[in-house]
């Protein structure tokens, strides 16, 4: 997980990309069979916490 993968998760939630099937159920960190602003926090969190 990388800064890129917060890039691509935003521009997923705004409607400017899609996501394919592989990359929803990636981008799903809290399995709740949706893709939103939570699992973004879940990626910002899971980044900071690799340093």
């Amino acid at each position: 997980m990388t800064v890129a993968d917060i890039v691509l998760l935003k521009r997923y939630l705004l409607h400017l990309d899609d996501f394919s099937k592989i990359q929803t159920l990636h981008a799903d960190l809290n399995e709740d069979k949706k893709v939103n602003g939570i699992d973004l926090a879940l990626l910002r969190q899971a980044i900071a916490n690799q340093n």
